[in-house]
């Protein structure tokens, strides 16, 4: 049987040949959640390789100046920052939450390339 893991490798790997310019790091890290049941069904694949692609170049242009996104799904609170290379913005948005007892979980992705 295949587990989870290897089905996301597999589709990493199919999204790679779609989106060459597109680290596969980056694939990887921006699927990984992904429902498995989306895994295996083709035009997924395709439209996931476009996606990563345009999101891919996206962070690559503006990566010059720091960005930050804030999204919210029902009790979750997303805040993505994006930067080139200044840990202290992550920094600074992690203090204001403890200073304010947001309790929170970090997750930190670096050098796609």
């Amino acid at each position: 049987m295949i587990t989870q893991s290897e089905k996301l490798q597999e589709f990493v790997v199919k999204i790679k040949t779609m989106a060459s310019e597109t680290p596969a790091s980056f694939i990887e890290a921006f699927f990984r959640r992904m429902p498995e049941k989306f895994i295996d069904q083709p035009e997924i694949a395709t439209i996931s390789a476009q996606i990563a692609a345009n999101t891919y170049t996206f962070f690559k242009s503006s990566i010059s100046k720091p960005s930050i996104s804030i999204t919210q799904n029902n009790h979750l609170l997303e805040i993505m920052v994006i930067n080139n290379d200044m840990p202290f913005i992550v920094d600074s948005v992690c203090a204001e939450l403890n200073r304010q007892n947001i309790e929170s979980t970090m997750e930190s992705y670096r050098d796609w390339e």
